[in-house]
């Protein structure tokens, strides 16, 4: 904090709300990498602003899931912006850029003072009335009739598992283009897919498994 006054920050911008628990950082090229390239942005006019907004970030925390946003900010605002946007902790020792500008953070109202200072309530900690007035949940049993017919939970397994099924019909429809396509991008393409494949069945698994627990029912798996 007083390093960000002796620098005269100009700009802070305050992630707040983090879930920690979790996360975890993922592995070069698996699905997640595929949609996450974070590359420099192109509009010439929005690229000046966050350059002369961000100067450094800084993560709140020591945690695994921490230390996993920690890595993901770095490798996010160095794709964004092409440079080196070093750590708070780090951006007097000469390792990154320096220039006037601000600081992304990332910190809850338990752990962060500037956070706490925005007297924000996160939704899951607000009076319960306010969430019922939203009409957006209601609870309703296991057993209870969805339109399709199912039970809530028999619903429940048939949508996670929709998830799967729809994985391979793209691996079908690109298997089906394989005549077509430059041999080196079809097999870049398909290892891409089939991990996504696997990486769908784990959180499909998990998920239920999760789910389980509370309705106290087996995983039905859709015909």
């Amino acid at each position: 904090m007083r390093a960000m006054k002796r620098r005269g920050v100009i700009t802070i911008i305050c992630v707040v709300g983090i879930c920690l628990g979790g996360a975890a950082p993922a592995s070069a090229d698996d699905g997640y990498q595929l949609w996450l390239k974070y590359k420099k942005v192109g509009d010439p006019q929005k690229f000046e602003a966050y350059q002369k907004a961000i100067s450094n970030y800084d993560v709140y925390g020591n945690s695994p899931t921490c230390e996993a946003i920690r890595g993901e900010m770095k490798r996010g605002l160095d794709g964004l912006l092409g440079e080196n946007v070093p750590s708070a902790g780090t951006a007097h020792t000469g390792s990154g850029f320096h220039r006037p500008g601000g600081v992304v953070m990332v910190g809850t109202a338990e752990n962060c003072e500037m956070v706490k200072k925005l007297n924000y309530t996160p939704c899951w900690k607000r009076p319960v009335k306010k969430v019922i007035s939203s009409r957006r949940f209601h609870r309703v049993g296991w057993n209870y009739k969805m339109k399709s017919g199912r039970t809530l939970w028999d619903e429940l397994c048939y949508k996670y598992y929709s998830g799967t099924d729809y994985v391979d019909e793209m691996i079908k429809t690109w298997e089906s283009l394989e005549k077509e396509i430059d041999p080196e991008i079809y097999v870049s393409v398909m290892t891409k897919l089939e991990k996504q494949k696997v990486d769908a069945g784990i959180w499909r698994d998990t998920c239920l498994e999760y789910f389980g627990k509370f309705s106290k029912k087996p995983v039905t798996k859709p015909n």
